[in-house]
């Protein structure tokens, strides 16, 4: 973690107006730069966000292709801001759901906990985003993790979340709950 200076990163401003591009969505200008930045695990002066969580703040359009462009220039897709927040995390947050299927498939930990104990399922049930929530759960999710306050999935959807979600979650955690011998008839 940490700023860790790569070939042709050691300009301070060059990676900043990177994270300026990547802040915009401006596809063009991040693979103009993305050769010669070097290692993408700096994190941008002002926020400590790393470029890869920038884009997953937007998700959508060009930033996911910013996202996706980054992964493949080889992005630390779990590296994380001050808070121990995750692109993942992010995009969880903001219901980002393709962006979510992309960071799963570059291997993104589904269960990993801020500094706060929280996951990104956990900010999906938070924020009310369902398909973010079964996304997570079809990526081996911990439905039933409880956070270091005493809060989980369902206590913080039942606050804040729509009957849906409170549903959704009440179903899946029955579902662990119960032998899994149904799923082996004929067997």
């Amino acid at each position: 973690s940490g700023v860790i200076m790569g070939a042709g990163a050691s300009d301070c401003s060059g990676r900043q107006a990177f994270c300026r591009a990547v802040e915009k969505g401006d596809l063009t200008a991040v693979k103009a730069q993305v050769e010669g930045i070097g290692k993408l695990d700096f994190r941008e002066s002002q926020t400590g966000y790393p470029p890869l969580m920038i884009a997953s703040l937007v998700g959508t359009g060009d930033y996911y292709d910013i996202a996706h462009l980054l992964l493949q220039e080889g992005a630390e897709v779990d590296q994380e801001d001050a808070k121990g927040n995750t692109s993942l995390f992010m995009a969880a947050l903001g219901g980002h759901a393709d962006l979510v299927r992309l960071l799963i498939r570059h291997g993104a930990n589904v269960n990993h906990e801020t500094k706060e104990g929280f996951t990104p399922f956990y900010a999906a049930c938070w924020r009310n985003r369902l398909q973010v929530a079964k996304i997570l759960i079809k990526a081996g999710a911990k439905v039933t993790h409880t956070a270091p306050d005493g809060t989980n999935a369902l206590s913080i959807a039942k606050e804040w979340s729509s009957d849906e979600v409170v549903e959704y979650l009440t179903t899946a955690l029955q579902m662990k709950e119960e032998p899994k011998t149904e799923r082996h008839k004929g067997a």
